[in-house]
């Protein structure tokens, strides 16, 4: 970020405080609902800004997506600290529907890696902008919730795919959207 701005809001919403920083060539870094106003601030960086343009932009987004609304997370990202890897598999998550889920296997595939689920796994685990990148949208080829990295681990994760309307079934082997299964392993 040599020689460029980045600049940060802190926000509440339904489910607790966010936080979102951007620069010039957009979106670097979101922070899903913490508890604290403190928590968030600790973990964005830059010089607060007043809400104008994108950061406005992007808490519109997130509010409106925690009361419950259909919202398409489409503003501009900042793709500069994304390693080609990352980029693509960044490219086929923020693709998936609202409400819609895909594994890490279909990833790996649609990038030209089968196989590589895993490495899929590892760069969903460092997604520095979740909501505007869906990785919560991503399970295990079994059905199960697979990792979430983000402030509240699969459980916020399990809580972001109820607020879209997938249905989650704990260990009972049912099906939601598409056919697939969905569990909750805890």
């Amino acid at each position: 970020m040599k020689g460029m701005d980045v600049y940060c809001s802190v926000f509440p919403t339904a489910f607790g405080w966010c936080g979102v920083a951007a620069g010039e060539k957009g979106l670097k870094r979101f922070i899903l609902p913490c508890i604290s106003k403190g928590q968030v601030t600790s973990l964005v960086s830059g010089p607060s800004r007043e809400t104008k343009g994108i950061l406005n932009e992007a808490q519109k987004m997130v509010r409106d997506y925690f009361q419950g609304k259909k919202v398409s997370f489409d503003l501009p990202i900042d793709r500069s600290d994304f390693s080609p890897f990352q980029d693509r598999v960044y490219g086929v998550a923020r693709i998936i529907p609202y409400g819609a889920v895909k594994t890490y296997g279909e990833i790996a595939e649609a990038i030209g890696t089968p196989g590589a689920y895993r490495a899929v796994g590892s760069a969903l685990g460092r997604n520095p902008l979740p909501l505007f990148i869906p990785c919560h949208r991503v399970i295990r080829g079994d059905g199960e919730m697979g990792g979430f990295s983000g402030p509240g681990g699969i459980g916020m994760k399990a809580r972001l795919l109820r607020l879209e309307g997938v249905i989650i079934y704990p260990k009972t082997g049912q099906t939601f959207y598409g056919g697939r299964v969905c569990l909750i392993t805890s």
